[in-house]
C-alpha cells in the first residue's frame, strides 16, 4: 500500500506489502474498496487445501482482516475461476465463482467473511445456460456484477458467442428474470448492457 502524502510534490512512500493468492491463470482483476477494506480476489495459495477465493486487507492497519476459502473444483485450482467482488451498501460482499463445466455461483459474504448465502445460476441448467461445456479449457467469462433496486445483475458470455444475463432478489437470490445479453459496464446502481450479437434491438430494464 502506497501512502502519497498531503504535498503533491512529495513522492510515493511505500506503507506495507500483503501478500494475497494467485489470481486465476495469473490474470489479476483490480481490487474493490469497501471502506476501509480493500477486497482481492483470489485463486490458489501455497500450502492451501481449498481455493482462497477472498481476501481482505485493512487498509488502516495494513493487515489482512479476513479470507475466504472454499472447495476447488473437480480440476482443482485450474478449474475455479473468482470474478470481481462486488461491495454492498451494508458493508456485504457479492462474490461471482465459476467452476468450470460445473457451476456458476454468486456468494453472498458478510463483512466478517462468513458466507451467508450461494445462488447457484444454473441450478440443474448447466447445458442450456452454458455453465457446462465439456471444454479442455475455460471459454466462460465473467462480467462485473451490477447491484441497484433490490437486486443484482450477473452476466457471462460462453465462447464469444453465447451471452447470459441474470437478475436475482438481493434479499432472497431468487431469479426475477433473463436476458440474452450482458453487463459491459457499472456506474453507481447503473448497469449498461448490450444485446447477444445478431439477436433483438437493445432492451431496456
Amino acid at each position: 500500500m502506497w501512502a502519497p502524502g498531503s504535498c503533491p510534490a512529495r513522492r510515493p512512500v511505500l506503507m506495507a506489502t500483503l501478500p494475497v493468492p494467485d489470481a486465476w491463470h495469473e490474470s489479476y482483476l483490480p481490487p474493490a474498496v469497501n471502506g476501509g477494506l480493500l477486497l482481492a480476489a483470489g485463486g490458489s495459495a501455497p500450502a492451501e487445501p481449498a481455493l482462497v477465493a477472498l481476501v481482505a486487507l485493512d487498509l488502516v492497519a495494513a493487515a489482512e482482516r479476513f479470507r475466504v476459502s472454499m472447495p476447488f473444483a473437480v480440476r482443482g485450482v485450474e478449474g475455479s475461476q473468482v470474478g470481481l467482488p462486488r461491495p454492498l451498501p451494508d458493508d456485504r460482499i457479492l462474490l461471482p465463482v465459476y467452476r468450470w463445466d460445473e457451476s456458476f455461483t454468486v456468494y453472498l459474504i458478510d463483512a466478517d467473511g462468513r458466507i451467508l448465502r450461494e445462488d447457484d445460476l444454473a441450478a440443474g441448467r448447466e447445458v442450456e445456460l452454458d455453465v457446462y461445456g465439456a471444454d479442455v479449457a475455460v471459454k466462460l467469462w465473467q462480467e462485473p456484477l451490477a447491484v441497484g433496486a433490490g437486486a443484482y445483475l450477473a452476466s457471462w458470455v460462453y465462447r464469444a458467442r453465447s451471452w447470459h444475463l441474470q437478475c436475482r432478489d438481493l434479499a432472497t437470490g431468487a431469479a426475477r428474470w433473463e436476458a440474452p445479453e450482458r453487463v459491459i459496464a457499472v456506474a453507481g446502481d447503473v448497469a449498461v448492457t448490450e444485446t447477444e450479437p445478431g439477436g433483438p434491438g437493445p432492451m431496456e430494464r
